[in-house]
């Protein structure tokens, strides 16, 4: 596809409630941030947003000791992504913690004015009602197979649910796993492990993984399944 056929236009997203609770979504999904000095050519910084209040947010970036952290005063160019919206800001560093010994900057910055939101279309995310699942993913574990409900689905990836005591860590690869929805076939397909998201009741947490590598049909098929089960939801709140 074409950037035209896979994306719509950014939406601007402004005032102090609805810029918050953008970033506050990224704080809550531990979404990496790649993080640039604005007016500088040096390269990216990865970070993420460790906490947001009324007025102000809080940067952890990874910086070795040696590296040139941003100062206060620093513009800084941001930009995230979290359950497949892309997200662009810059904000301004109006205070820097960083013990001489730390590998990371704790960087405390004034909330943006505005921010741009891209949700790409193949990255549309559809949700099981309150209570239920999609479908389940298949996958081996010490020699066994385990089986995890599917909370959440996108040409992208896949949201789980997993007991805190099996929590998997971002970046581990599955693979040989199975993806079981509905009356659909069952998908093979290799899964990233991206994020790991707690939940407010039980002893679970919603772990959120990316397909790798997903061949071309399959995927057109898993989107194919997502804009029908959209629009079978809409066809129930019309009548």
């Amino acid at each position: 596809m074409t950037r035209d056929e896979s994306s719509a236009a950014p939406d601007l997203v402004t005032g102090p409630y609805a810029v918050r609770q953008l970033l506050e979504a990224l704080s809550r999904s531990h979404a990496p941030l790649d993080i640039g000095i604005s007016g500088q050519c040096r390269g990216w910084l990865t970070g993420w947003i460790e906490a947001v209040d009324a007025r102000t947010g809080w940067l952890r970036i990874a910086a070795s000791p040696s590296d040139e952290a941003p100062q206060a005063g620093s513009r800084l160019s941001v930009k995230g992504r979290a359950d497949g919206v892309e997200v662009n800001f810059e904000v301004e560093i109006i205070e820097h913690e960083r013990p001489s010994s730390a590998s990371e900057a704790l960087l405390r910055f004034l909330l943006p004015a505005r921010a741009e939101r891209l949700q790409r279309r193949g990255a549309y995310r559809i949700q099981a009602m309150r209570g239920g699942r999609l479908g389940e993913l298949a996958r081996r574990m010490n020699g066994s197979e385990r089986r995890h409900a599917v909370l959440d689905l996108s040409g992208d990836g896949v949201g789980i649910l997993v007991e805190r005591d099996n929590a998997p860590s971002p970046g581990e690869i599955w693979r040989n796993c199975r993806l079981e929805i509905d009356q659909e076939a069952p998908i093979p397909c290799d899964l990233t492990v991206r994020t790991l998201q707690a939940l407010p009741h039980g002893n679970s947490l919603r772990v959120g993984c990316a397909f790798e590598r997903l061949p071309a049909e399959v995927r057109r098929s898993v989107e194919r399944y997502v804009i029908d089960f959209q629009r079978a939801a809409r066809g129930r709140t019309d009548t």
